[in-house]
């Protein structure tokens, strides 16, 4: 392989590399603004119970339920769970690649 070709090699591998890492950061971010912002998600409940009808009474009861000051706690838990395990999975691959990119090199 001449040295151009080489050099081209690895400004396109520093390339890749460089996307990779955008993205990564771009997925992070995204994870964090919806650590930042838990509730987000629930935006679109009211049409969602709109479509059940208004008179359905177990919808209410469960809203209720929800609703009460001893169980707040979990709907603002489980957002911020499921982030969280999305950092977590992110960071793995990440790391993952990076060991993969590691050992492909030497």
């Amino acid at each position: 392989m001449s040295s151009t070709a080489k050099l081209d090699e690895r400004a396109l591998r520093k390339r890749l590399l460089r996307l990779e890492a955008e993205t990564h950061r771009l997925e992070m971010a995204s994870t964090l603004a919806d650590l930042r912002r838990p509730m987000t998600h629930l935006r679109h409940a009211p049409a969602l119970l709109g479509l059940l009808g208004s008179n359905n009474r177990v919808i209410d009861s469960v809203a209720d339920f929800l609703a009460a000051r001893r169980l707040g706690w979990i709907v603002k838990a489980v957002p911020l769970a499921l982030a969280g395990w999305r950092v977590a999975m992110l960071v793995k691959t990440i790391v993952s690649q990076h060991r993969g990119v590691t050992k492909s090199s030497t």
